[in-house]
């Protein structure tokens, strides 16, 4: 197994020979960086526990293609009639109404096809990354990759160590190892309003801390 002290080391070499390969598609090497551990439920067989941390630019670059080919729906009244639940529907105004505010520059969000992606100023080629994002059947995603700097490049130290990462899993529900980490339908209600928004508050305000 690599020590944990070289992981950064291996990651940076592999996104390196990935920008290289960019450079010179006839010679360059793209390279797949993927961590291993093994893992067990109580008293059950151990098995391995594969997570992505590097990825080719390419492979990143095709998926956001595809992303963008679904195409946004045309407006947020439209995104509203996909929602089947009227509390999940209730529970996701909430929140965009508490996150969007007149006259409030460092927050923004951006419409998919059958989501919302809360954003905020941040370290990035665009000024904005992805805080959240919540979806018409009451799922909430949490791209804790992104926050790594998966995308960017620039890790944001105080929404990558381990107390936050077990506070978002305890919150979300999650198991500690996905990098886009997704609730089940249903997850957003009315009474998840505030620490929800209370979470994209701290992301927010860590993008805006690291500008510093």
């Amino acid at each position: 197994m690599v020590a944990e002290q070289h992981r950064d080391e291996f990651r940076a070499v592999a996104q390196y020979l990935n920008d290289l390969a960019d450079l010179d598609l006839e010679r360059g090497i793209v390279v797949w960086l993927v961590e291993v551990k093994a893992v067990r439920i109580e008293g059950s067989p151990w098995a391995p526990l594969f997570s992505t941390v590097v990825e080719p630019n390419s492979f990143t670059a095709t998926v956001e293609q595809a992303k963008q080919a679904e195409g946004p729906v045309p407006s947020l009244d439209e995104f509203w009639q996909q929602f089947d639940s009227p509390s999940v529907l209730s529970a996701a105004k909430e929140v965009l109404s508490q996150w969007i505010v007149d006259g409030d520059y460092d927050r923004r969000k951006r419409m998919g096809p059958n989501h919302v992606v809360l954003e905020a100023v941040a370290p990035s080629t665009n000024g904005y990354r992805t805080v959240a994002a919540i979806y018409s059947d009451g799922r909430v995603l949490v791209p804790f990759g992104s926050y790594a700097g998966q995308n960017s490049g620039i890790p944001i130290g105080a929404l990558t160590d381990e107390v936050f990462r077990s506070r978002a899993d305890a919150l979300f529900g999650f198991k500690g190892s996905e990098r886009q980490a997704r609730t089940p339908p249903g997850w957003l209600t009315p009474e998840k309003v505030g620490v929800l928004v209370s979470f994209c508050h701290e992301v927010a305000g860590a993008y805006l801390a690291a500008f510093q």
